[in-house]
């Protein structure tokens, strides 16, 4: 007896872009303010001024990332993403492959 397993047609609802974002800006905006306590940090008790110039790099890296994640990933995930469960199976699918 072979027991195929249907491909996911169920797509992710549209309202997990919204809760991806907020869930984005969240994590994001924590990331940030750890940042910003470095810098008045370095501030504060005058670390060597490398410290500051890694710190900016990564709040740049950082934005960049987040616009990337918050504003593009959520929409991408949204309509390549599928699912299908049944009694057996949970099943994932994203991109051209399972999970």
């Amino acid at each position: 007896m072979t027991n195929t397993i249907k491909e996911p047609q169920q797509k992710i609802s549209p309202k997990a872009v919204k809760m991806w974002r907020v869930s984005g800006v969240i994590t994001y905006f924590i990331g940030f303010l750890v940042l910003l306590v470095v810098l008045v940090l370095q501030r504060f008790y005058h670390w060597n001024e490398w410290v500051s110039h890694i710190t900016y790099a990564l709040m740049i890296i950082w934005f960049i990332s987040s616009i990337i994640e918050i504003i593009f990933l959520p929409v991408y995930r949204q309509r390549t993403w599928r699912y299908e469960v049944d009694a057996q199976y949970i099943q994932l699918k994203y991109g051209g492959g399972y999970v």
